[in-house]
């Protein structure tokens, strides 16, 4: 009786496994009659009354018998969502979600603030949360738009761009949705996003997008970028250069290893950043028997300390008198000390703060050495 029973039910699952394998199948369409989004850019119209429209351009992946290509579709609408709305009746098919590498913002809609895309954007669970956001000078219609030899969108390039500066430039490995919406609204933290130029020669990294809150104040060009990541992210990648000519130079691909500390005195903030710099020596023609003897390296560490230190000192002093926020987290650090949610201002207080680097350079290859 009971084996009966268990063959019924048995039979019951295998009847509603087969059933729900034939709907499953039944739902899917091929390749060809879907678009699959890559990726999202968003820009501001001025209208009447200082009021705005927005416009969202998709980038979406077309497979054909020949290959795979992309094409753009732009709307229009008073909120995003609205935007999203009234795309469909531009297209000629459904699109698929979930694969987005690119979120991409012109800077007017970033000075203007992001919440409502990163929002959107975090909240929907089919859309990817790991697509890397970006903000650009140029149109992002225009950038999405752009064609690109071997790139099957401009958003394929973009990604390859951006992911593989994370082994130059001290590029990190923060700019994705879920991280921007993190840092967005966090005490004592601030958004860094890549920015990127429609330039004569392509497409170009020119620099990052730094944020007070949702909103962007300002862009650092690629020289203050590189000294800005030193100091706010941990175990970054790059290179240094001490030049003294054209001829006689030195290059050391390193890894940054960064500790903060924070004390105070009275009312006052101060922030020690111990920043140690280790690497690779990839090119050297200014030291002459680095190898040979420890009296040359130990000048060569010594000169790049004090170099790396004096750019990183430059940039806290431009931080503090024109770009008036604390792009390096430091607020972070205090605040995980002395207590959050206490109704501190710690953009006013880290800008008001003694801030120290000390750095210290070590050498610990030297790639082939030298003849």
């Amino acid at each position: 009786m009971k084996l009966a029973r268990i063959k019924k039910i048995s039979h019951i699952l295998l009847i509603i496994s087969l059933v729900s394998l034939f709907i499953v199948i039944s739902e899917v369409e091929p390749a060809e009659q879907m678009d699959v989004e890559v990726a999202l850019g968003a820009d501001l119209e001025r209208t009447v009354d200082n009021d705005y429209t927005y416009i969202i351009t998709r980038s979406t992946y077309v497979f054909e018998e020949k290959g795979r290509s992309s094409k753009t579709i732009t709307s229009k609408g008073d909120t995003i969502a609205a935007a999203r709305e009234s795309r469909q009746q531009l297209a000629d098919k459904m699109a698929i979600s979930g694969l987005e590498k690119i979120y991409m913002l012109n800077e007017n809609y970033a000075m203007h603030g992001i919440a409502s895309s990163v929002d959107i954007i975090f909240k929907n669970p089919h859309v990817n949360n790991t697509g890397i956001f970006v903000i650009c000078r140029n149109s992002s219609k225009d950038i999405l738009q752009y064609s690109i030899p071997g790139y099957a969108s401009s958003a394929d390039f973009i990604e390859g761009m951006i992911i593989n500066q994370r082994g130059t430039n001290f590029f990190p490995d923060e700019f994705d949705a879920v991280n921007t919406f993190v840092k967005m609204d966090s005490e004592g933290r601030s958004v860094v996003l890549p920015y990127i130029e429609l330039t004569e020669e392509g497409i170009v990294i020119t620099g990052e997008a730094l944020f007070s809150g949702d909103k962007m104040l300002a862009k650092a060009d690629m020289k203050d970028s590189r000294i800005l990541n030193m100091l706010k992210y941990n175990k970054v990648r790059g290179i240094i250069t001490i030049q003294e000519n054209s001829k006689e130079y030195i290059d050391l691909s390193a890894k940054t290893k960064k500790k903060v500390r924070c004390f105070k005195e009275g009312d006052k903030y101060n922030f020690i950043i111990d920043l140690n710099l280790k690497g690779e020596v990839v090119s050297n023609t200014l030291y002459t028997n680095l190898l040979e003897g420890s009296n040359s390296r130990k000048e060569f560490e010594n000169a790049m300390k004090k170099q790396v230190e004096k750019q990183c000192n430059e940039f806290i002093d431009k931080m503090k008198n024109q770009l008036k926020v604390d792009c390096l987290d430091l607020g972070r650090v205090a605040a995980a000390k002395y207590g959050r949610r206490m109704g501190n201002d710690w953009n006013k207080i880290v800008l008001e703060s003694n801030i120290q680097v000390n750095v210290m350079v070590e050498v610990d290859k030297y790639g082939r050495g030298d003849f």
